[in-house]
């Protein structure tokens, strides 16, 4: 027998009877650590202290536009909308909607959901929030609902299994502004991505 072939048959032999459909949905839940078993205004706070410890500012509020209007008081330039956020009050605001290009200088798109112990944001990718909005502008502005928050990146993949009929291409964990520090060990921001990450988070109806 060739190293192919008792390769082969070492694989078969493992998969026998493991299920081919669906079997990402059915996975039983981790334990969740103690340290983040908190109720959910434990779990705000301790997301946003995660998410500034990671070089990212924060807003809370019930109106994401007047939040996005406050943060850009001093940044002029193309900015560019998620589809998926058109049905907010954008008009004083000279947003265009799409994907982004290389001219914008900031790109506003929602995540799906936060991972508090880390500060993370997950966003996924489809027609209503590009990937490219998260990666290509320098200024990168994430709105996403406080009550959507979760404590681990166990509860948030379970989230997106369960609400998710076939789970996108591409799901984006995105933990405070791009940095680097392969060049002479000096950390840099915004090497391959955006150097400036605002979150909003967003409480009440409009969330």
């Amino acid at each position: 027998m060739t190293a192919r072939e008792d390769i082969l048959k070492n694989i078969a032999a493992h998969t026998q009877g493991v299920p081919t459909e669906n079997h990402m949905a059915n996975q039983a839940a981790h334990i969740t650590p103690a340290h983040v078993q908190l109720t959910a205004p434990e779990l705000q706070a301790l997301f946003i202290r995660k998410a500034e410890a990671v070089g990212a500012t924060l807003s809370v509020t019930d109106d994401a536009v007047k939040s996005v209007q406050t943060y850009l008081q001093t940044i002029t330039g193309d900015i560019r909308v998620a589809p998926g956020l058109q049905d907010y009050a954008w008009e004083n605001l000279p947003v265009q909607f799409g994907t982004a290009s290389e001219t914008d200088t900031v790109g506003i798109t929602l995540a799906h959901y936060g991972v508090a112990e880390t500060g993370t944001l997950v966003c996924l990718a489809n027609s209503q929030t590009p990937t490219l909005l998260n990666f290509l502008p320098p200024i990168s502005i994430i709105i996403v609902a406080a009550d959507k928050l979760y404590a681990t990146y166990e509860e948030a993949w379970q989230q997106l299994r369960a609400a998710q009929e076939i789970l996108p291409r591409n799901i984006n964990f995105i933990t405070g502004p791009s940095r680097t520090g392969d060049i002479e060990q000096q950390l840099l921001l915004g090497i391959h991505g955006p150097k400036q990450l605002h979150i909003i988070l967003l409480t009440g109806a409009q969330a």
